[in-house]
């Protein structure tokens, strides 16, 4: 079985939080041989000497990871911190792992299919099971990266991830990977072997008014829609002119997003605003193309949390085949299994004091006896449906990816 080990420090002192994080998971390991070790820390932590320092009590281990808004641990979010996931894969299971900086020099597809190559050069000749990634960088670029993995790995080859942000923006969530620290890069694992995974994967946010099409646009500005400039749709909906727009833009582009109709697809994809131009152009998080039928979407905190509900479940039917009158509680399974939760900041934004709502239901669902971790993001990579089809995936917003691997 997967070995796995959890340790999460809250020292304010970088260099100790390393230490006891890193003491804390190898002392949960029975075998205590490490394969791969996933780290996420706060921000006001995340120096080269703190990696040096996670990576010297790895034993050679592979070590990737990112700095984040918010360290998800069981059912609690922390702002400070440092949390360490480790895990020892059996004989027949395999990771490979992979990195790619500087990715403003060359085109994103061509970055993409880079990391694709390299993970396949890490795992040759044994069946592939899972890819996982986390990128920084521009956001325009992230769609086209994402089709160059797949050009290597296969269009229906399941991905999950996180983007962590656009670090010219200030943003300044860096990537780790052994012991250096990037900015515009992808970190990635591979696992392959007799592995296997559930994922679920919902946002909440309900669709209002009627269908719109995409007119004008290029990669993530959309200058109109239904031939009028962008802007207008939201300013017709929320009775306001721009400058009110704009200056309601936070609040606006958490719970009134727009949302990409996908054909077959139950839940639509979110594009959340992050700027307005004063000709009524508007900024999205992600791609939005030409000719696209898009809705207004409206997100509120019980269909927030609700869809935390649904995800939980969807993991846990996808990973045990099951239908979804026949789900069960995972804690009555031998324990041999983790789940990784990437929750968008978005909806801690929307959620506010009930944030921690979110996990407590998570775990609920998954039973306690099943190590939770992970981290909010600014961004999310996976299929758009976990259960039936686990193959294109997408740049995705607002959303709630759980993970569950067992082995």
């Amino acid at each position: 079985m997967i070995d796995i080990g959890v340790g999460l420090s809250l020292e304010k002192n970088p260099l100790l939080a390393a230490k006891e994080a890193a003491k804390m998971a190898k002392a949960k390991m029975r075998r205590g041989k490490i394969t791969l070790a996933l780290l996420i820390g706060s921000k006001d932590i995340s120096y080269p000497a703190l990696l040096k320092t996670v990576a010297g009590t790895l034993q050679g281990a592979s070590l990737l990871g990112s700095s984040t808004n918010a360290i998800i641990s069981g059912s609690e979010l922390f702002k400070h911190g440092l949390l360490l996931l480790t895990l020892g894969l059996p004989e027949d299971c395999y990771a490979s792992v992979a990195y790619n900086k500087e990715m403003g020099t060359k085109t994103s597809m061509t970055a993409g299919e880079e990391i694709g190559v390299k993970l396949l050069h890490g795992i040759p000749n044994i069946p592939r099971t899972l890819g996982f990634m986390m990128s920084n960088g521009p956001i325009e670029e992230h769609t086209n990266f994402i089709y160059g993995v797949q050009e290597r790995l296969g269009r229906s080859f399941p991905l999950v991830g996180a983007y962590m942000g656009d670090n010219s923006a200030g943003l300044h969530n860096y990537l780790y990977f052994n012991q250096e620290l990037f900015t515009d890069a992808n970190v990635s694992f591979l696992l392959g072997g007799k592995l296997n995974f559930g994922l679920g994967i919902r946002h909440g946010w309900k669709p209002i008014g009627k269908p719109h099409t995409i007119t004008s646009a290029h990669d993530t500005i959309v200058e109109t829609i239904d031939n009028q400039p962008a802007s207008t749709l939201y300013e017709e909906y929320l009775n306001c002119g721009l400058p009110q727009l704009t200056k309601d833009l936070d609040f606006i582009s958490v719970f009134y997003p727009l949302g990409l109709r996908v054909e077959d697809e139950e839940e639509y994809l979110l594009r959340s605003i992050v700027a307005i131009e004063p000709n009524g152009n508007l900024h999205f998080k992600g791609t939005v193309p030409r000719g696209q039928t898009v809705r207004l979407m409206i997100g509120t905190k019980e269909t927030c949390l609700e869809s935390a509900r649904e995800a939980a479940k969807e993991a846990k039917q996808s990973l045990l085949g099951l239908s979804s009158e026949q789900v069960v509680n995972l804690k009555k399974e031998p324990l041999s299994r983790f789940a990784l939760i990437i929750s968008s900041f978005a909806r801690q934004k929307l959620l506010g004091s009930a944030s921690g709502e979110e996990l407590k239901i998570i775990e609920e669902e998954l039973g306690n006896d099943i190590p939770m971790v992970g981290l909010t993001s600014s961004g999310e990579l996976a299929p758009l449906k976990g259960v039936s089809y686990r193959g294109q995936a997408y740049f995705r917003n607002q959303t709630i990816s759980i993970l569950i691997v067992e082995g």
